[in-house]
């Protein structure tokens, strides 16, 4: 019956937007006009690593993208110490992360750096702020019963042949 699914799947998008929703939200504060809540699409993530020559860190999407051309450059400098890198001669970082499931796990060092928002017809992306990274936090912090505890069918994920290697399952 449409009309009883219509009903119930209106239902459960409201108890969703009620329980979760605000993992969601951000605000936009314009250069011009009055700051804005705006729905999150999605954040962009970036590996971080370290520098081969100076051991500091570098998060690659703030060093290696070039957001005028949306490219990422084959070498670039280290905002540290200024010697030219490549992607591959940086030394890869791992942490230690607990899932949703409680799991204790090592992967690859990530990092939020940008918003991808929308708000009525209004889209854009801006720099996390620290309301943002809050929230990031406060969901790291959340343990979810019936969370699948199986592992990701990697082999067969597009992609999924590099996801292993960076610790995940």
């Amino acid at each position: 019956d449409a009309k009883k699914f219509d009903k119930a799947s209106k239902a459960l998008l409201e108890r969703f937007e009620r329980e979760f929703g605000w993992m969601y939200k951000t605000t936009v504060t314009p250069s011009k006009g009055q700051p804005f809540e705006a729905d999150v699409d999605y954040v962009i993530w970036s590996e971080v690593f370290t520098c081969p020559h100076c051991g500091a860190e570098v998060v690659f999407y703030e060093a290696a993208f070039n957001s005028k051309n949306g490219k990422v450059r084959d070498d670039f400098s280290c905002a540290s110490c200024g010697a030219q890198v490549e992607k591959k001669a940086l030394e890869r970082r791992l942490t230690k992360e607990t899932t949703f499931a409680g799991d204790v796990v090592t992967r690859v060092e990530l990092r939020p750096v940008r918003v991808v928002w929308r708000s009525g017809s209004k889209t854009g992306e801006k720099p996390l702020d620290s309301s943002d990274l809050s929230i990031l936090d406060r969901v790291r912090t959340l343990r979810i019963s019936g969370f699948p505890q199986q592992d990701l069918p990697l082999s067969s994920m597009v992609h999924g042949s590099r996801l292993g290697p960076k610790g995940f399952k």
